[in-house]
């Protein structure tokens, strides 16, 4: 609200995120990776155009100093975690595009679609603990702490969700203001379609 605020009229100004990370001093370098792919992946889902991940490289070799451990590599170079989890989050959807994050059960269980032309994945985590979740389609799917990437192959009800999305006009509004919805399809089948918007 405030940059729209200040912005000049008629100019959208861009989010970015800059200088966010986590030492492995106050957790584990594991939980460091799983935390760089979330990060990434959140954003993307917000609408952030750019993240930049603090920091590239272990600044030092002081155990005790936080400052010298939130790298995605150690002090020699080696790859930490984090490096492993951005390598594999490129990798699995490098020429994607975020499409929406579709609802699951609890808050915590993330299942974020992606798309790049015909080709469908999904991108699929929890905040709480290690569980299965079931699709609508019956597909079943393990999430963990960790960010997972699978293709939606023949799943028709990921197929159709990914072939609709519906924003904002304006991202921000308050309460008690009326929101403008846009509503894109693409229509992969002869079939009409309806859509039905409920308060």
């Amino acid at each position: 609200r405030l940059i729209q605020k200040y912005a000049p009229k008629g100019k959208t100004i861009p989010l970015i995120s800059s200088e966010w990370g986590y030492t492995s001093v106050s957790i584990t370098a594991e939980q460091q990776g799983q935390y760089l792919a979330r990060e990434w992946l959140s954003n993307l889902a917000e609408g952030v155009r750019l993240s930049i991940w603090y920091d590239w490289h272990d600044d030092g070799l002081d155990p005790k100093d936080g400052e010298h451990h939130f790298g995605t590599v150690y002090n020699d170079y080696t790859p930490k975690p984090a490096f492993e989890a951005a390598q594999r989050l490129t990798q699995a959807l490098g020429g994607y595009r975020f499409v929406k994050r579709l609802p699951l059960a609890s808050d915590k269980d993330y299942l974020l679609l992606f798309t790049k032309g015909a080709a469908v994945k999904v991108a699929f985590w929890t905040t709480g603990p290690d569980h299965a979740v079931s699709l609508p389609s019956g597909r079943r799917l393990t999430l963990t702490g960790s960010p997972q990437y699978q293709e939606a192959g023949g799943d028709v009800t990921l197929r159709a969700a990914a072939s609709w999305s519906a924003t904002t006009q304006d991202e921000f509004y308050s309460a008690g203001k009326m929101p403008m919805l846009v509503l894109a399809y693409d229509n992969a089948d002869s079939r009409q379609h309806r859509a039905q918007m409920l308060a």
